[in-house]
């Protein structure tokens, strides 16, 4: 048996699949789901079939507009839609999900609308969190056949002041008014970021990250500004070292890596085990920051992000061992970093900057 008030780290999907399974059939009063993807493929009709195998009474399904957009990581209006009659039934069958009436007990909300035009595209909300009555569930992954496929991980909390405050943050979503704050919990922080207004919250968020003395351990696949130059900023005696996808499914973002860091003495570590969509930050060896952020310029000036800061000794053993020594296993070290990707500096400070101007766009219409 499980102890109680557990914290647990769940790597990859089987092991969230299973611990999430035991969860929902002893749910009796809420399962409450937001992510930035769901889609109704396998792994949409798996999340599916556990809510409405529940005896809970109250479920909620909170999915960004991104999901009629986005199918199979791919973009649904594309080329691949009209060539692939596969595919077309998948984003049809996705939509029409998401859009029709909830007639199996499950309430569906879309959050973010895309606007008219798609003007409204960039700020999504890229939350991954899952409430069991009194069990809380956030990291990485999304609801999909290919987010399943790829490594990630999700960390399962059961302080209940801590199920109490993202619970709070779920029902602001469900109501359309985005938070941009962050609470102390015991030894804990709690960083909820609004995509608009985050900046003091983030700069909280930096001030842990340049407390590090030692080390900063750093997964993501995407990693960029304004992490990247805050980093620069350390003491220079502090250790970085960064592991993130040699396969990427954005490879302008690996790119972007190499040539930013290409003048730092920091370890580049390239995963090879495929695609990997974890975010991880690790102070110190002591101070573990996880959640959504994948601790780049998208997230800092548009997305909605929910991060958790953890001092649990748990957590950060597990992390070590499970997590960031078994992905250096799977990892070549990156000894050349120039030349060639020097041109996606360019283009993601163009892209950075276009953030920034919607994002500023954002901030004004409020």
């Amino acid at each position: 048996m499980t102890p109680p008030c557990s914290n647990r780290l769940l790597i990859d999907a089987d092991e969230f699949k299973s611990d999430v399974e035991e969860t929902i059939r002893s749910a009796k009063h809420r399962i409450w789901v937001q992510a930035m993807t769901f889609e109704y493929d396998a792994v949409g009709h798996w999340l599916l079939d556990q809510m409405r195998q529940s005896p809970a009474t109250d479920k909620v399904l909170c999915i960004d507009a991104y999901s009629l957009m986005n199918v199979n990581d791919g973009w649904a209006f594309g080329w691949r839609y009209w060539r692939s009659s596969t595919y077309r039934a998948e984003v049809n069958a996705t939509r029409a999900y998401l859009k029709g009436k909830p007639e199996d007990g499950i309430t569906r909300h879309i959050t973010n609308p895309l606007g008219f035009g798609l003007h409204r595209f960039p700020g999504r909300n890229h939350k991954k969190m899952l409430i069991v009555d009194d069990v809380a569930y956030i990291g990485g992954l999304n609801f999909s056949d290919h987010n399943f496929e790829w490594h990630d991980m999700m960390i399962r909390l059961e302080d209940k002041e801590i199920v109490r405050q993202l619970a709070d943050d779920f029902q602001h979503t469900l109501a359309g008014l985005n938070q941009s704050r962050w609470v102390d919990v015991a030894t804990d922080d709690l960083y909820f970021l609004d995509g608009s207004h985050s900046r003091e919250v983030y700069e909280h968020l930096f001030a842990q990250i340049q407390s590090a003395k030692k080390s900063i351990k750093i997964i993501s696949p995407y990693v960029s500004d304004p992490l990247l130059t805050r980093l620069t900023r350390l003491d220079s005696h502090v250790q970085v070292e960064i592991i993130t996808p040699a396969t990427n499914n954005k490879s302008i973002m690996k790119h972007y890596l190499l040539a930013k860091t290409r003048d730092q003495p920091w370890l580049i570590h390239q995963y090879t085990g495929g695609m990997s969509h974890a975010k991880a930050l690790l102070i110190d060896d002591k101070k573990l920051i996880v959640g959504s952020s994948n601790f780049d310029f998208v997230s800092y000036h548009l997305e909605q992000e929910v991060v958790c800061v953890t001092q649990d000794p748990v957590l950060i053993d597990a992390f070590t061992k499970r997590v960031w020594q078994a992905d250096l296993t799977q990892s070549t070290l990156e000894s050349e970093r120039r030349g060639g990707h020097v041109a996606a500096i360019f283009i993601i400070f163009v892209i950075g900057q276009l953030m920034r101007l919607l994002g500023w766009l954002s901030k004004k219409k409020l």
